[in-house]
C-alpha cells in the first residue's frame, strides 16, 4: 500500500538488469500480476519504453530516477513518497514527473514528495516548510484568499508557543530585530508591523572567500593547464557519446549541459580518465599530473565510520594555522560547522553535497570535475557552491568542468559545451545573451 522512492535511485534499481527486467523482478518480488504490454506501458509513460532492453547501468541518473519511480507505481500503491524525485533531471524530464505524479494523484493516489522544486508548488493541495526538524509553515490551495486578504504563507505554532514569521513577509517589512502588532480582538486580526532598523542585507565579501581558498591551496604555482578531449565513440559497440572533440587552456569553468541520457556523465567520467587507457577511441591530453585530476560524482561515497571532523583531518596533507583557518572559514560559509561530530548516514543530501565539495577543495586540484553539484539543494546553498567553484577558476587555482541542468550556473561559467544526441555542439564561449537565452528556454519562454 505504501511505496517509497529514495533520493539515489541506484538504492533501488538493479544495474546488472535491463529496465524491463528491473519492473518484471519488482512484479514477481511483490506477486503483481502483469505482463510484457503492461510493463512497457509503464515504462512508455516515464519516456524510458527505447530503453526496455537496456542494462540499467548504461543509463543517465536521471533515467534511472524515471525508472525507480516506474517500479514504485508498478504495484499502484496508496500513497507514493518521493525523496527529491525531480532534483536531478532536466526541465523537461521534471515537468513531466510532475504532470505524471499529478495524473496519479487525480486517479486517486496520495503522493508525498520531499523537493526544492517549485513545479510542485502549482500541482499541490497543500505545502508544508520545514526548518530546524519542525513544521514552520503551511499552505494550501484553500488558504490562498480569507476575508479578500491574500495570504503569502500560513504559519504554525509550534509545541513551544513560537510562530515563524515568514522570510517574504521580513523581506518586504525589512524587518531586522523587533516587530509590534496592532491587535483588534473584535474580528481576531493582529497586524504586524516592523519597529526595528530598516533590514541591512549582509554583503559577502569574495575576497575573503578567495584568500580562504588560497590558505588551503598554500601559495599554488602559476601553472598553465591545457586540455585536449577527442572521443569518436563511448562504448565502442553501444555508444553512449560519440564525435566529441575540443580543447581549453587556461583557469575556465567549463558548463557541461544536455537533455538526460545525453551523455554528460559519461564525458565528465572519460576526462577524469576512468576510460580512457587502452580505448583506441578515446583520447585525453593534458598538460598535468594525472594525480591534480579530482572527478566529484553526484553522489559522493564516504567513510561510513569517520565522523565529519575526521574526514577533514585525514583528507588534508598537512594542517598548519593557515590551512587551519581557510577550512573554518568555508565551514561556515558552507554552514556545515555544526555537524562535525556527526557521521554521513546522520547528513542530509544537501549537507553530504556541500561536504563532498569541501572534501574536493582540501585535496587542492588543479582540474575539477563535478557532475550535478547544485542538485538537491535550496538557493541559499545553490549559490554557496556555485561562488566557490567561481572563485577557483577566478583567483587561478583550477579548471572547473561541471555537468548540470541548472540553468543558473551559466552565470558563473565562461565556456559551454552542450550536448544533443549523444554529441557536442561547438564549445563557445558564453555571454550575457546565451545565458538569458538558455534561462527563458528552461522556464519555457523562448522568447
Amino acid at each position: 500500500e505504501i511505496s517509497l522512492v529514495l533520493q539515489n535511485p541506484l538504492e533501488m534499481i538493479y544495474e546488472d538488469l535491463t529496465l524491463l527486467q528491473n519492473l518484471d523482478y519488482i512484479a514477481l518480488s511483490k506477486g503483481i500480476k502483469t505482463d510484457r504490454l503492461e510493463m512497457l506501458k509503464c515504462l512508455k509513460r516515464f519516456k524510458l519504453a527505447h530503453l526496455a532492453e537496456q542494462k540499467a547501468k548504461f543509463s543517465s541518473f536521471g533515467e534511472q530516477m524515471r525508472l525507480a519511480i516506474a517500479m514504485a507505481v508498478l504495484s499502484s500503491p496508496q500513497l507514493l513518497i518521493l525523496d527529491e524525485p525531480t532534483g536531478m533531471l532536466d526541465r523537461e524530464n521534471a515537468e513531466n514527473i510532475v504532470s505524471i505524479l499529478k495524473s496519479l494523484n487525480n486517479e486517486g493516489m496520495t503522493i508525498l514528495a520531499v523537493s526544492h522544486d517549485p513545479r510542485f508548488y502549482s500541482c499541490a493541495s497543500k505545502v508544508y516548510l520545514l526548518e530546524y526538524g519542525e513544521i514552520s509553515a503551511q499552505y494550501s490551495d484553500f488558504t490562498r484568499k480569507i476575508d479578500h486578504i491574500s495570504f503569502i504563507d500560513i504559519s504554525v505554532v509550534n509545541p513551544k508557543g513560537f510562530v515563524r514569521i515568514p522570510q517574504k513577509i521580513i523581506e518586504q517589512l525589512g524587518i531586522e530585530s523587533k516587530v509590534a502588532f496592532e491587535l483588534d480582538t473584535t474580528k481576531q486580526v493582529a497586524i504586524l508591523k516592523n519597529i526595528g532598523q530598516k533590514k541591512i542585507k549582509s554583503t559577502f565579501n569574495f575576497h575573503e572567500l578567495v584568500n580562504a581558498l588560497k590558505k588551503i591551496y598554500d601559495n599554488p604555482s602559476p601553472e598553465e593547464i591545457q586540455l585536449q578531449v577527442s572521443v569518436t565513440k563511448f562504448p565502442s559497440q553501444n555508444s553512449i557519446i560519440k564525435n566529441i572533440h575540443f580543447e581549453i587552456t587556461g583557469h575556465n569553468l567549463l558548463v557541461v549541459m544536455g537533455p538526460s541520457g545525453s551523455g554528460k556523465s559519461t564525458l565528465l567520467s572519460i576526462m577524469a580518465g576512468e576510460f580512457g587507457e587502452n580505448n583506441p577511441y578515446v583520447s585525453i591530453d593534458i598538460s598535468i599530473s594525472a594525480n591534480a585530476i579530482l572527478y566529484l560524482p553526484h553522489e559522493a561515497i564516504f567513510h561510513p565510520f569517520l565522523t565529519i571532523r575526521e574526514l577533514l583531518i585525514s583528507t588534508m596533507t598537512h594542517t598548519d594555522e593557515k590551512i587551519r583557518i581557510g577550512v573554518i572559514f568555508l565551514l561556515n560559509f558552507l554552514e556545515i560547522s555544526e555537524i562535525l561530530d556527526q557521521k554521513p548516514y546522520q547528513l542530509s543530501g544537501g549537507q553530504k553535497q556541500r561536504l563532498a565539495l569541501l572534501l574536493a577543495v582540501l585535496k587542492k586540484p588543479k582540474i575539477l570535475i563535478i557532475d550535478e553539484p547544485t542538485s538537491n539543494l535550496d538557493a541559499k546553498n545553490r549559490d554557496k557552491v556555485k561562488t566557490i567553484l567561481n572563485a577557483l577558476t577566478e583567483c587561478g587555482l583550477a579548471t572547473v568542468i561541471m555537468a548540470t541542468h541548472d540553468p543558473f550556473c551559466l552565470s558563473e561559467g565562461n565556456l559551454l559545451l552542450e550536448l544533443k544526441n549523444k554529441t557536442m555542439e561547438k564549445i563557445r564561449c558564453l555571454d550575457v545573451n546565451d545565458v538569458r537565452k538558455i534561462q527563458n528556454r528552461f522556464f519555457g519562454q523562448e522568447n
